[in-house]
């Protein structure tokens, strides 16, 4: 994350106002500081490291105390982005003793501040743990399927690998997982069965020459 942005944030609060790090739970359940930041939130479902959590002067939203904030380097934020900022809510809500419904996104080179109302994607993010916590396992490992946030894990290489020797569909960057999905339920995993499956193009009869005069009818 940027340091130079949490910097200019610790710089809006007087010194005794901020805490770097992971402080006591009592003294985040009392309100002790106005900012906190790089705090390490573990629980057993969820373990993060929060950019910040900041106890605003009015609250924007539901809920009491401090807030989550997500520092991200892009210009245009994503849904990921979203989704992650509710991830940290559930991380920290332990020792918050309450889920916060409201975070904050920080991004772009001019640092804008984005609110974020956390109810619908704290829904994604429970599933998505719900669905995590099913290849916790490891006689059931999770289906192999490359996307767009590949680029973003240390196993990107092993997985990308193993998806070139299974033949796999995802290896196809224009097939979405839903069309991924599609393709499984019709008995098609690898990229040559889906091979089999295209029929090349009946010839138009407006594209034979013939049919223009362009050429002589046959025997003529």
């Amino acid at each position: 994350f940027d340091a130079a942005t949490l910097g200019r944030m610790c710089s809006d609060f007087p010194a005794e106002d901020v805490f770097e790090g992971t402080p006591p739970v009592s003294d985040l359940r009392s309100r002790r500081y106005s900012l906190v930041v790089k705090y390490e939130a573990v629980t057993p479902e969820a373990q993060s490291r929060l950019h910040a959590l900041q106890l605003p002067e009015r609250e924007p939203g539901k809920g009491e105390g401090y807030i989550p904030i997500r520092l991200v380097c892009r210009e245009k934020l994503k849904a990921s982005d979203r989704l992650c900022l509710a991830f940290d809510a559930l991380a920290v809500s332990h020792d918050l003793a309450h889920v916060p419904h409201v975070g904050k996104l920080v991004h772009g080179r001019d640092r804008r501040s984005v609110t974020v109302h956390l109810d619908p994607w704290l829904k994604k993010a429970r599933q998505r743990i719900s669905d995590i916590r099913k290849y916790e396992s490891p006689s059931a490992p999770p289906a192999l399927i490359l996307n767009r946030h590949c680029s973003e894990c240390e196993f990107q290489l092993r997985c990308r690998n193993l998806a070139a020797e299974q033949d796999d569909l995802s290896l196809l960057a224009n097939l979405s997982e839903k069309e991924w999905k599609q393709q499984h339920g019709k008995g098609i995993f690898t990229v040559t069965q889906l091979s089999y499956t295209f029929r090349p193009r009946k010839r138009s009869k407006r594209s034979d020459p013939q049919t223009f005069g362009l050429l002589p009818a046959k025997g003529t």
